[in-house]
């Protein structure tokens, strides 16, 4: 996607069948959070080492590289008589030892990170970032796995900081969906399984 010109779109939809899970973000227009869909802009002065700290906003502003997650089957936005710009020139951003690459065309990268969960991997395979997401990586030595922590009024909490009743989690905070051997965490007590 590109344009040399700004204009208005008639009718734009964009859509990712996913479920419940985060990804990246970066549109040509600005988007709305809603009740299926969250988005989340990038806290450079707390995002670090392996913590990329993201806050929640209403509205994502366009060429912004974004977090979303989504609640519940997919990510879908439709939007008429929708204002697109032009493209910046540089759409790459640094945040603490990490760089966000906005991507308009499918990028082929041999490392980066990739989303796992609700955190990031970095990886030294293949990497593809689609269209209209946001190729990351690091211009330092990469931490093998980063942590998202959502930043709010009263500081940062964990992306999961209301679970479901009963939700099962190992020691590295990943969601489980049955008890694993060793040490399990459900309701934020610890139990062994043998």
């Amino acid at each position: 996607f590109t344009t040399p010109v700004d204009f208005t779109a008639e009718h734009a939809t964009y859509c990712k069948e996913e479920t419940n899970t985060w990804g990246t973000i970066y549109l040509p227009s600005a988007v709305a959070s809603s009740d299926s869909v969250q988005f989340y802009e990038i806290a450079p002065e707390q995002t670090e080492g392996s913590i990329l700290a993201i806050t929640p906003c209403e509205m994502l502003e366009a060429y912004t590289p974004g977090i979303y997650c989504i609640n519940g089957d997919s990510l879908k936005i439709e939007a008429y008589n929708m204002p697109v710009s032009v493209p910046p020139n540089n759409k790459t951003i640094s945040y603490g030892n990490f760089l966000f690459t906005g991507t308009l065309n499918k990028k082929n990268s041999t490392e980066g990170y990739v989303f796992n969960g609700n955190s990031l991997k970095f990886s030294t395979g293949s990497v593809t970032t689609n269209p209209f997401e946001v190729y990351v990586t690091t211009n330092g030595t990469p931490s093998q796995e980063v942590t998202l922590y959502i930043k709010d009024a009263t500081g940062i909490q964990d992306p999961n900081d209301s679970p479901d009743k009963n939700t099962i989690y190992n020691l590295s905070g990943q969601r489980l969906v049955k008890m694993q051997k060793g040490i399990n965490i459900i309701n934020g007590k610890k139990y062994i399984q043998k």
